[in-house]
């Protein structure tokens, strides 16, 4: 990775990235923006073109997407919890079948990883700050507008999430909500989300 976030040279674009809000599928456009191709999801997480990232390079943009908190814990339960690749990330203890709620009352009673922590967070622990931050629920439309401006390539759906079609289920409990809730309240105040 740059020293930063992750680039396209040919468009002057730099992307910083919040996980769990379509990070993989931007990283490959940029990538093959720059005339590049990533053999597969982690690998574009790495590709040695974010290390030789010339000093001297000014983005004209420098950008974010954000996403529903909700959504993203969702995302995060789904692709990370079940898939067993939480206990990887950080240890946690939870069984793949545990429920949303056991997943909810952990992820707010732990150190967050990257793939859940509140995004603000992470935005503020970086160097760099965007100049604009876009909403992944306008995700198609505000990349058309970026590759109209930018010449980027087009997003493909990377990584894809085997995520439910309907999400209501997961917010029946009243306590569920409000700790998400808590716990995500400064993104819900910043980015201005409902």
């Amino acid at each position: 990775m740059s020293r930063r976030g992750f680039v396209s040279l040919k468009a002057g674009v730099e992307y910083l990235e919040i996980p769990k809000v379509a990070c993989t599928s931007i990283k490959f456009a940029l990538l093959r923006t720059d005339g590049l191709e990533a053999i597969d999801g982690n690998h574009a997480h790495s590709h040695r073109h974010w290390e030789s990232i010339p000093d001297e390079f000014k983005p004209t943009l420098v950008f974010s997407f954000v996403r529903h908190p909700f959504d993203r814990l969702i995302s995060s339960y789904v692709e990370k919890l079940k898939t067993g690749s939480a206990k990887q990330l950080c240890g946690c203890p939870l069984p793949f079948d545990a429920s949303f709620e056991e997943w909810v009352r952990w992820v707010v009673s732990n150190r967050p990883d990257r793939h859940w922590a509140p995004q603000s967070s992470i935005m503020d622990r970086r160097r760099a700050k965007p100049d604009v931050v876009y909403r992944f629920e306008k995700l198609a439309p505000t990349w058309e507008i970026l590759q109209s401006h930018f010449g980027l390539a087009d997003l493909p759906h990377e990584n894809k999430s085997r995520e439910p079609d309907d999400d209501t289920h997961f917010w029946h409990d009243a306590e569920t909500v409000r700790l998400a809730r808590e716990f995500y309240r400064e993104d819900f105040e910043r980015f201005g989300y409902e």
